[in-house]
This record gives structure tokens, C-alpha cells and sequence, in this order.
């Protein structure tokens, strides 16, 4: 519900609905009554919405706004160089923490790796929508963040190797500079 509530100002974070069916389904959690539960709190209040929106405005105009907010285009290549190159740093980081993640993740219990895998699903997912939306990137970008800082904490603090170490300063002296 509360996701359909913000997408009516923001349209794009309507996509990690499908996320949270994820989720659900890696936490053993989904039902045929849960999905029905999400798909009418997806509905609700975007009924409400359009039919008040409707009401008020009949010439249908307002629609294009809807599907403006979903051009789609590359906005990261617009950005300035030091921010394309920290963007690029980043992501070397975020693949290492990774792949550290990784190695280890059958030795971690169940529910660990469900959470690993949610995160990795936020990451990836966040990280797609934001190089897609032209217009809505900077909203996805704090859901970025937390799944790498959620992912990288855990091969950076578990890791006993000086490797780890030497990313953990590296991340930190990239995020100063």
C-alpha cells in the first residue's frame, strides 16, 4: 500500500512491487491471500487517484505526465567526468564485495542468505532503474546505497584477510575525496 501511495508521486518506484513478491517468495512467506493482499493495496489507492484526478481534470491530460515519468534513456553518461569515474570505483568496489560476498554464502544459515539475496536484488535492481529512468534516477539512488552498504558490510566485517581491509579504505577514501 504504502509503495502504491509513493508511486503516486514518484511512478517509477511502482516497479519493486514485483521485489517484494521476491522477497516474499525467498522468505517463504507468499500466499495466494498475501498476493491478493499486495495487488489491492496496489490498486486502492491508485483507483482513488485516478478517479479524483479524473473527476477534476476530464481532458486527460495529466496522462502524459504519468508516461513522461517513465522515459527511459542512459542519464549517467550527462553526469560530470569525477562523478562518472566515482560511479565507475564504486562499482569495481560493490562486484569485489560481491564476490567476497559470495564465496562464503553456503556457510551462512538459511535466513542469511535470503536477506543476501533480497539485498542483492535491491542492488541490482535499484542500480538498473536508476541508469533507465531519465527523468527519476536520483530516486532509486538511496535504494542503492543500502543494498551496497548492507552487502558490503557483510564480506568487510565476516573477512578476516588484509584484502578487505585494503577495500574497506579504499571505499573510505573514495567517499571523501
Amino acid at each position: 500500500f504504502l509503495i502504491a501511495l509513493a508511486s503516486i508521486f514518484i511512478e517509477p518506484i511502482i516497479l519493486f512491487i514485483p521485489l517484494i513478491w521476491v522477497g516474499l517468495l525467498l522468505f517463504h512467506s507468499m500466499s495466494f491471500r498475501i498476493f491478493l493482499a499486495t495487488i489491492f493495496g496496489l490498486l486502492t489507492p491508485w483507483i482513488l487517484y485516478l478517479s479524483i484526478r479524473l473527476y477534476l481534470q476530464p481532458d486527460l491530460d495529466w496522462i502524459l505526465n504519468i508516461r513522461d515519468s517513465f522515459q527511459l534513456g542512459l542519464p549517467v553518461l550527462g553526469r560530470p567526468l569525477n562523478e562518472i569515474i566515482y560511479m565507475a570505483v564504486l562499482f569495481v568496489l560493490s562486484v569485489i564485495g560481491l564476490v567476497g560476498l559470495s564465496s562464503n554464502l553456503n556457510q551462512d544459515s538459511m535466513q542469511t542468505r535470503s536477506l543476501i539475496n533480497f539485498n542483492t536484488w535491491l542492488l541490482a535492481l535499484s542500480f538498473v532503474f536508476s541508469m533507465l529512468f531519465v527523468r527519476q534516477f536520483f530516486v532509486f539512488l538511496p535504494f542503492i546505497g543500502v543494498g551496497l552498504s548492507i552487502l558490503l558490510a557483510h564480506p568487510l566485517t565476516l573477512k578476516k584477510a588484509n584484502f578487505y581491509t585494503i577495500i574497506f579504505v579504499i571505499f573510505i577514501f573514495i567517499n571523501i575525496l
